[in-house]
C-alpha cells in the first residue's frame, strides 16, 4: 500500500489534518483511570443535579449533570474515598474506592434529605466481581497485592501470569515469539527497537565446545525493569487490545510508577539477604543481597519557606516528590564460583559507576543490578498537573556459560544502561465539559555492550600473530635455556661452561623449540599464544622414566659417548653387553624412576593412568584429558557487540465523554529514533569484504555490522467506547506508519548490490491500517459474555533492516537486512464469559485463536557468484489456538486466591528468524509443514492462595489464639514441558532411508514450582516494621529446562554402540539443564 509512501517529504499537510482530527474526537493515555456514575434521592431516586463529586484529600471532581450522572477523568491508579454533597442533602462518603489502568469505576450515590439524616454517610465501597465494560482478558495487580507477593520486579511478576511462558530468558505470551509484548512505563514505550535478539544471532555461540545446540543465558527481555515497591499498578492485557495500543502482537504491560504525596513525607527501606549465617542453611544461598529504598512527600522549603520569606505565594498545590534506589547483587543459582578452582576463581572487582563518589568500595558479584528513580508530581491547578520523571538503570554481569567454568576470567562480560526523561502535562479545560487531554515529551535510551572477556576487538592479535611451541618436557609451559657463562663469547653454550642446572638433569638444556615465533625475539611470548577454544589434556609423565645403566662420564655431558666414555662388564645390569640408555627399551635389571608408585615398571602406553604425574594446570586436583572446557581464551567467535538506542517520542492523547453513552479517545505519537550497532565477530581474522574504511578496526573480523540509522516511525488511533443498552462496544481504527532511515541511500553501489539489489529498489516506508473490535453484554448481573477481534501489526526489529553486507567473502555463511521489510500482521479472536459464582469468586473462562503472517525468517537475497548472501524477509507463518480458565477468590475475611489454568499449542514453520539461514548453511530442506514452536507448553496451571491476618484481629484455632498482623502467601505453578528434536540416535526414534527426526517432537519433564513468602508486620519507636521469610522453590525440585537430543535427559549425551543411554562426561551436566534448586532469604523493613 503506497497511501503514504511519501509521507516524510509531505508530512506537513496530513499532519496537520490529523492533529485537527485529534483536538475533535480524543484519546486516552493509557496511564489513568475513570469514576462516573449517578447521583440520586434516596427517596424518589430521581437524579439530583449540581451535586459536588470529590475525591477526598484533593481538589479533582466533577458536578452531576441535569440527570445526576458525573464523570471525573484523568484518575491516577489508587485507593481513593469520594464524597458526595449538596445544599440539603447528608454529604455521604465512600472509601476504599480503586482505581485501575484504562478502566471505568462506577460509584453510585443515594443521598437522604438533611431532616431525616444529619451526620455524614460512611460507606465501603466493594469493587464489583464482573466489571461489565471490560471486552478483553485482562489483568490489573495494585501495589497491595504486589506487595504481598513473592516477587521482587516486573519479570517476576510476568512469571506468575498463566500464558507467559520464559526460555531462554526471552518472553512468549500465548505462543508468541520473542519481542512480540509491548511494555510502557507511565506511558513511555520502554522496547528496544533494535531488538531483543539483535544482532543477526540470538546467541554469543550457537554451539558450545560439544558440538551440542545449546541456550546460552542472555540480556533480560525486559529492557527497563522496575522494581515492585516502585509499582502503583501493572495492567496486562493478553488479547483484544485497543486502538490505543500499537506495534505489538502477543501482550501489553502497562505499568504505572508510584507518586509522592503533596500532604505527608512517607518512606521505606527494605534488605533481603539469603546469608543466614548457618552453613547447613546457607547450602541454600545464591549469595544474593538486595536493598530497596524510597522516600515521598512534599517538596520541602520552597513552597512554605523560600517563597513565604520573598513575600510571594506558590501557585497552585505543593509539589510531591518520589525517590527511588534499589540495588541488587547476586552470584545467580549457577556461580562460577561454585564449579571452578581457588586458582582460576575470577575476582569480580567493583562498582566504580557512583560509590566512587562516597570513597566506599562496594564489592561486585557474579550479577549487579542498580535502579533509581526521581518523580516530580506539581498540581499547577486542580485541573492542570505536570509530571517530570528521571529513570535510571544499570547493570554489570558476567553470564553464565559452562565452557569457561575454569576461566571465568575470559567468559564474556555483559553491561546495560537505561535512562528515561519524561515530561507529561495533563490539563482538563473548562470550556470542554467532560474532556482532558495530555502531553508527553520523552527521551530514551537504552545502551548495551557484550565483550569477550571485558575486551574489545582491538585487543586482539590476528591469528598468523599467536606464536607456537613444542613442550618437550610436558610441564605445560615453555622452557628456556637454562642459564649460563658465555666465558668465550660466542653466543652460544659450549661444554664446559658454568651453567645453572635449574631441573637437575646433570646437564645443560637448552630451550624449548619455538614452532612459530612471529616477533622474532627467540622467546615464545604468552600473551601472543593461541586464544582459540583451548582445550588439551593436561600435560603428564607417560610411564615410568627409566634411569639407564651407569658409565663413567668422562667428558661430564651427561650422555653416554660410546667413544669418550667407559662401560664395563660390571655396568651391564641386563647383561645384553651393550650399554642401555634412559631412552632405550626398558629390560629388567635397569633402574628406573618408580613415577605412579606401584613397584613395578610401566611402559608408556600413550594414555594417562591413575598415579602418573600431572601438571593440573586448572588446579581441580585431578588429570583431565580433552574435557570441552575452556583451559582459558576464548571461544571461537569472540563476539564483541556494542549496541544503542536513543528514541525521542511526541504523544498528544486526548478523552471526551461526549455523551454518557459514548466515550470518544483518539491521539498520535511520533517516535524519533536513533540507534547505532557495533558487532564484530572472529577479532583475530582478518576482513576480507566489502571496504568498511569508516568504522572501527577495519581491517578486523569475518562477521562485522557497524551502522548508525536515524529512521521514524508514528500513529494515530480512533477509539470509541459506546453504551448501547446494557451492551458496551470497544470499536477502533489504527494507522501506524514507517519512515526509512536517510542513511540507507548513502550506500556505497557495492555493498548495496548484496543488500538491496539497487538502490531504486529501496522503500521509504511502510503504513498499515488495523481495525479493532470488543464487545461485552451482561448476561445477568452476574454475567457477562466478551468478545474481541482484531489485526495487530508490529515493526520488524530495526536490525533486521539494516544488518550490513560487511562479512568477509568466501569463509562467512552471509545474511544481510533487508530495507524493506514490512509488518509482521496477527489476526486475533477471543471469547469468552465472565461469572461470578456466590459473593466473592468470579469465573473466567476465555478461547483465544491466533494467526501470524509476515514472520521474519532468513530467505535468499541478492548478491553475485561471490558473495551470495541470505537476508531477513517476510515469508513466515505461525498459528496458536487455546482456551484459559480462572477461578478468583476475591475477597475474604481472611483467605483470598486464585486458580489459573491454560491449555494451549503453538505451531509454526520455524521458531526464530535465522532458522532457514542455518539450514540452507548445512545444505538441509527447508520445512513447509508446521511443527511445534520451541516455547510450545501445552498446559500451565498456576495456584496462588493469600491468608492476612489484620492487626488486632485473633482469630482461633481450636483453643489456640492466633496472633495478629501478619501474611502468608503461597504461589504454585505447574507447567509441562517445552518440546525438543531428537537426534538421529535417540532411543526412541526409528528413522527410515535419509528422514530426520520431526522437528519438536519428543518432550522434556513438566515442572513444578512453589514459592512462599511470609511477613510479621509489628511497630515501634513510631516506625513500621516488617520480618520477611521468601523461600523460593520450597520443595527443591529439580526441573528440567534443556536436554540433550540423543539421550533426552539433561546429564548425559552419551551412548553405547548397542543404543543405550550411558552415563555422560561432566561436561553433559551443566547446570544450567535444572532450574534453580530451594533458595531463603529473609528481609526486613522499615517505614514510616
Amino acid at each position: 500500500m503506497r497511501l503514504f509512501a511519501n509521507f516524510h517529504r509531505k508530512s506537513i499537510p496530513p499532519l496537520a489534518v490529523l492533529v485537527v482530527l485529534v483536538w475533535c474526537l480524543g484519546l486516552f493515555a493509557g496511564t489513568t483511570g475513570k469514576i462516573s456514575g449517578r447521583v440520586t434521592d434516596a427517596q424518589t431516586r430521581e437524579g439530583l443535579p449540581g451535586v459536588a463529586v470529590m475525591i477526598e484529600g484533593t481538589k479533582i471532581g466533577a458536578a452531576t449533570d441535569f440527570d445526576g450522572n458525573y464523570v471525573i477523568l484523568n484518575v491516577a491508579p489508587g485507593v481513593y474515598r469520594l464524597s458526595a454533597s449538596t445544599v440539603g442533602y447528608t454529604k455521604m462518603l465512600v472509601t476504599n474506592i480503586e482505581v485501575n489502568i484504562d478502566k471505568t469505576t462506577t460509584i453510585n450515590f443515594r443521598l437522604s434529605s438533611e431532616a431525616i439524616e444529619m451526620e455524614t454517610v460512611e460507606v465501603v465501597a466493594e469493587k464489583p466481581v464482573i466489571e461489565a465494560k471490560v471486552t478483553q482478558n485482562d489483568r490489573s495487580i495494585g501495589a497491595s497485592t504486589i506487595e504481598n507477593l513473592p516477587v521482587i520486579d516486573v519479570q517476576d511478576i510476568l512469571a506468575t501470569e498463566v500464558g507467559f511462558v520464559s526460555r531462554g530468558d526471552q518472553l512468549h505470551v500465548r505462543g508468541g515469539r520473542a519481542g512480540e509484548v509491548k511494555f510502557q512505563i507511565d506511558g513511555v514505550d520502554v522496547n528496544d527497537p533494535l531488538g531483543v535478539n539483535a544482532p543477526r544471532t540470538q546467541d554469543p555461540r550457537i554451539e558450545d565446545s560439544s558440538g551440542q545446540r545449546q541456550q546460552l543465558q542472555q540480556p533480560p527481555h525486559i529492557s527497563m525493569n522496575v522494581a515492585s515497591s516502585n509499582i502503583e499498578e501493572i495492567n496486562i492485557i493478553k488479547s483484544g487490545f485497543s486502538a490505543e495500543y500499537g506495534n505489538v502482537q502477543s501482550a501489553v504491560v502497562n505499568l504505572v510508577t508510584k507518586e509522592g504525596s503533596n500532604q505527608r513525607t512517607s518512606g521505606r527501606i527494605e534488605y533481603y539477604t539469603d546469608d543466614l549465617g548457618f552453613p547447613s542453611l546457607n547450602k541454600y544461598s545464591f549469595n544474593s543481597d538486595r536493598l530497596d529504598w524510597n522516600l515521598s512527600g512534599p517538596v520541602p522549603l520552597i513552597s512554605d519557606v523560600l517563597l513565604p520569606t520573598m513575600g510571594l505565594e506558590w501557585p497552585g498545590e505543593r509539589m510531591s516528590y518520589y525517590l527511588s534506589f534499589t540495588v541488587d547483587k547476586t552470584d545467580t543459582y549457577t556461580p562460577y564460583s561454585k564449579y571452578c578452582t581457588p586458582t582460576t576463581r575470577k575476582n569480580f572487582g567493583y562498582n566504580r559507576q557512583m560509590w566512587d563518589w562516597f570513597g566506599i568500595k562496594v564489592p561486585n558479584r557474579q550479577n549487579n543490578y542498580y535502579n533509581a528513580l526521581a518523580k516530580v508530581t506539581y498540581s499547577f491547578r486542580p485541573n492542570m498537573k505536570f509530571d517530570f520523571k528521571y529513570s535510571k538503570e544499570w547493570e554489570e554481569n558476567t553470564p553464565w556459560d559452562w565452557d569457561f567454568r575454569y576461566t571465568p576470567s575470559t567468559a564474556p562480560h555483559y553491561t546495560q544502561d537505561g535512562e528515561v526523561y519524561q515530561l507529561t502535562f495533563k490539563h482538563t479545560p473548562g470550556w470542554l465539559k467532560n474532556t482532558f487531554y495530555q502531553v508527553l515529551v520523552s527521551k530514551y535510551v537504552i545502551e548495551s555492550e557484550h565483550k569477550p572477556g571485558g575486551l574489545v576487538p582491538g585487543d586482539f592479535l590476528f591469528f598468523d600473530e599467536w606464536e607456537i611451541y613444542t613442550d618437550q618436557n610436558n610441564n605445560g609451559q615453555w622452557d628456556p635455556a637454562e642459564p649460563y657463562v658465555d666465558a668465550n663469547g660466542n653466543g652460544q653454550y659450549d661444554f664446559g661452561e658454568p651453567y645453572s642446572d635449574k631441573n637437575g638433569n646433570g646437564y645443560w638444556d637448552e630451550a624449548e623449540p619455538l614452532v612459530q615465533d612471529t616477533n622474532g625475539n627467540g622467546v615464545f611470548d604468552p600473551e601472543r599464544e593461541s586464544i582459540y577454544e583451548p582445550d588439551d589434556p593436561e600435560p603428564y609423565l607417560d610411564g615410568d622414566r627409566s634411569v639407564g645403566e651407569p658409565f663413567e662420564d668422562v667428558n661430564r655431558n651427561g650422555v653416554y659417548d660410546e667413544a669418550v666414555d667407559i662401560f664395563s662388564f660390571a655396568d651391564d645390569l641386563n647383561g645384553n653387553g651393550s650399554y642401555d640408555g634412559p631412552n632405550d627399551p626398558w629390560s629388567p635389571g635397569i633402574p628406573f624412576e618408580d613415577l605412579n608408585g606401584n613397584g613395578v615398571y610401566d611402559a608408556p602406553n600413550l594414555q594417562y593412568d591413575l598415579g602418573e604425574p600431572f601438571v593440573d594446570l586448572n588446579g581441580n586436583g585431578r588429570w583431565d584429558p580433552r574435557d570441552l572446557f575452556f583451559d582459558f581464551g576464548f571461544d571461537r567467535r569472540m563476539t564483541y557487540t556494542h549496541k544503542r538506542s536513543r528514541i525521542w517520542t511526541l504523544k498528544f492523547d486526548i478523552t471526551g465523554q461526549l455523551t454518557p453513552e459514548n466515550e470518544i479517545k483518539s491521539g498520535f505519537e511520533y517516535k524519533w529514533n536513533n540507534v547505532r550497532m557495533e558487532d564484530l565477530r572472529y577479532p583475530f581474522s582478518y576482513y576480507g569484504g566489502v571496504p568498511d574504511t569508516t568504522e572501527l578496526w577495519p581491517d578486523k573480523g569475518t562477521f562485522r555490522d557497524f551502522y548508525t540509522r536515524t529512521p521514524s516511525q508514528g500513529a494515530v488511533y480512533l477509539q470509541n467506547n459506546i453504551l448501547y443498552g446494557a451492551m458496551v462496544a470497544n470499536v477502533g481504527l489504527r494507522y501506524d506508519f514507517f519512515r526509512q532511515a536517510p542513511e540507507i541511500w548513502d550506500v556505497s553501489e557495492e555493498e548495496a548490490q548484496y543488500q538491496f539489489g539497487s538502490i531504486d529498489s529501496v522503500t521509504e516506508g511502510q503504513n498499515k491500517f488495523s481495525p479493532r473490535l470488543g464487545v461485552s453484554y451482561p448476561i445477568t448481573d452476574r454475567a457477562k459474555i466478551y468478545f474481541n477481534y482484531g489485526h495487530f501489526y508490529q515493526l520488524p526489529e530495526l536490525y533486521q533492516f539494516y544488518a550490513r553486507a560487511t562479512q568477509t567473502f568466501g569463509r562467512a555463511l552471509p545474511i544481510v537486512g533487508n530495507v524493506n521489510l514490512n509488518y509482521t500482521k496477527t489476526i486475533a479472536y477471543e471469547i469468552g464469559v465472565a461469572y461470578q459464582v456466590g459473593n466473592n469468586y468470579k469465573l473466567d473462562i476465555s478461547g483465544f485463536y491466533k494467526d501470524y503472517y509476515g514472520l521474519i525468517n532468513a530467505v535468499e537475497g541478492f548478491g553475485t557468484t561471490v558473495f551470495q548472501p541470505d537476508m531477513y524477509g517476510n515469508n513466515d507463518y505461525a498459528r496458536t489456538r487455546g482456551f484459559e480458565v480462572e477461578l478468583t477468590k476475591s475477597y475474604g475475611q481472611y483467605l483470598t486466591g486464585s486458580l489459573d489454568y491454560e491449555y494451549s499449542w503453538a505451531f509454526g514453520k520455524s521458531s526464530t528468524d535465522i532458522a532457514d539461514y542455518y539450514l540452507r548453511a548445512n545444505n538441509q530442506e527447508i520445512p513447509i509443514q508446521e511443527f511445534p514452536l520451541d516455547w510450545d507448553i501445552r498446559h500451565q496451571l498456576t495456584i496462588n492462595t493469600d491468608l492476612r491476618v489484620r492487626k488486632g484481629d485473633h482469630p482461633r484455632l481450636g483453643p489456640l489464639k492466633i496472633p495478629d498482623n501478619w501474611g502468608l502467601n503461597l504461589l504454585w505453578q505447574l507447567k509441562s514441558g517445552f518440546p525438543y528434536t531428537p537426534g538421529e540416535r535417540h532411543p526412541e526414534v526409528v528413522l527410515v532411508g535419509r528422514a530426520s527426526p520431526p522437528p519438536n517432537s519428543k518432550r522434556m519433564p513438566a515442572s513444578s514450582n512453589m514459592d512462599l513468602r511470609f511477613n510479621k508486620d509489628f511497630g515501634a519507636l513510631g516506625f513500621n516494621y516488617s520480618f520477611i521469610v521468601w523461600v523460593t522453590n520450597v520443595f527443591d525440585t529439580r526441573n528440567v529446562f534443556t536436554v540433550h537430543t540423543d539421550t533426552g535427559r539433561p546429564d548425559t549425551r552419551m551412548l553405547s554402540g548397542d543404543g543405550l543411554i550411558i552415563t555422560g562426561l561432566e561436561h553433559d551436566a551443566n547446570p544450567t539443564n535444572w532450574g534453580p534448586g530451594r533458595n531463603i532469604k529473609v528481609g526486613l523493613s522499615m517505614s514510616f
